[in-house]
């Protein structure tokens, strides 16, 4: 998130060639280095929407593309709704609905 005071977790992170995920305190939530100037941040403690499901939203159609990438790998349930924005749901292991959504800037 922009303009918060925790620390940048691409200079805490020694390994860029892999997908890992690193905890912080609190509501800082779960920080995904994707690639070297990709990180992905799930914010924990958000409400649940519309039909008791969340909605991420990305700017970045590559990085979104690379978190389905990673779905498909791990063989996570998911449907594809749109490639042009990309939109798709994933399951997750509690059966909750995730929608992650690519948006223009």
């Amino acid at each position: 998130t922009m303009g918060s005071t925790s620390i940048d977790p691409l200079y805490m992170s020694t390994n860029l060639g892999t997908t890992q995920a690193t905890q912080f305190s609190g509501a800082d939530g779960l920080w995904y280095q994707l690639k070297k100037n990709t990180q992905l941040h799930v914010i924990s403690g958000a409400s649940l929407g519309n039909k008791n499901q969340q909605r991420h939203v990305c700017f970045d159609h590559e990085c979104l593309d690379q978190v389905l990438m990673l779905v498909q790998m791990r063989r996570l349930k998911y449907k594809v709704r749109t490639l042009k924005p990309l939109n798709f749901l994933v399951k997750d292991v509690d059966d909750r609905v995730i929608e992650l959504a690519e948006v223009s800037n």
